[in-house]
C-alpha cells in the first residue's frame, strides 16, 4: 500500500514484506492512566493562577511579572490536556512503516523526510502488544522508562537516552511480530 514511499531506501536484493501506518484514530496510551490526572491537575492549578492575578476571582489583579510568570505554564497546561492528542494524530497521519526482507524501516514526514532504519539481526529483542481488537504496538528492542511513558502520546520532547524504535498503534499487531522473528530467524 505504501511501497512506493520506501523504494528509493531499498538496498539491492532488498524487499519489502510489509506496510502500514499507526491508527491516528487512536488518542490514548497506557500512559494516560497517568498523564490525563497529571494534566488536569496541572491545567486546573495554571488557569486558577492566571485567573487570580488577573483578579477574575474576587481578589485584586497581580503585578503584570505574575501575569507574564503564568503564560508559559498555562500554555503548558492547554498542550497537555489538549493539543498533544492533536499533534500526535498529526505525527500519525505522516508516519509511515515498512517491513523488509533485512530492515524495519520508520518514516516521519513532518517538516521533511527523516527514515530510520533498524537492521533485524541486530535487534536484540522484539517487543509486542496487542488489544483484543488485535491491533497493537511492535517495539524493536528492549524500552526504557521514558520511551514506555511518552513515547506514544504526543510528549515525545520529555524521552531522555536512547530512542527504542516502534511500530506504534498498528493493526494485527501479533502478526506483525511473526513475520519480524521469521525474518530474524532466516538472517
Amino acid at each position: 500500500m505504501y511501497e512506493s514511499l520506501f523504494e528509493r531506501d531499498l538496498a539491492r536484493g532488498e524487499r519489502i514484506v510489509w506496510t502500514g501506518q499507526p491508527d491516528p484514530n487512536r488518542y490514548l496510551s497506557r500512559a494516560d492512566i497517568f498523564l490525563i490526572p497529571f494534566s488536569l491537575l496541572w491545567g486546573g492549578f495554571a488557569l486558577y493562577w492566571e485567573a487570580s492575578v488577573l483578579g477574575l476571582t474576587g481578589g485584586r489583579p497581580a503585578g503584570a511579572v505574575f501575569v507574564v510568570f503564568g503564560i508559559p505554564f498555562v500554555v503548558l497546561a492547554l498542550y497537555f490536556m489538549v493539543g498533544r492528542f492533536f499533534y500526535q494524530a498529526w505525527v500519525k497521519r505522516n508516519t509511515y512503516y515498512a517491513l523488509t526482507t533485512r530492515r524495519a524501516l520508520i518514516l516521519r514526514q513532518l517538516r521533511g523526510r527523516s527514515l530510520d532504519a533498524i537492521q533485524l539481526g541486530a535487534v536484540p529483542s522484539i517487543g509486542m502488544s496487542a488489544r483484543a481488537d488485535g491491533s497493537g504496538t511492535v517495539t524493536f528492542g528492549p524500552t526504557n522508562v521514558f520511551d514506555a511513558i511518552y513515547g506514544n502520546t504526543g510528549l515525545t520532547f520529555f524521552r531522555r537516552g536512547i530512542y527504542t524504535p516502534a511500530f506504534y498503534d498498528i493493526p494485527d499487531a501479533q502478526t506483525v511480530a511473526k513475520k519480524i522473528e521469521e525474518l530474524r530467524e532466516k538472517r
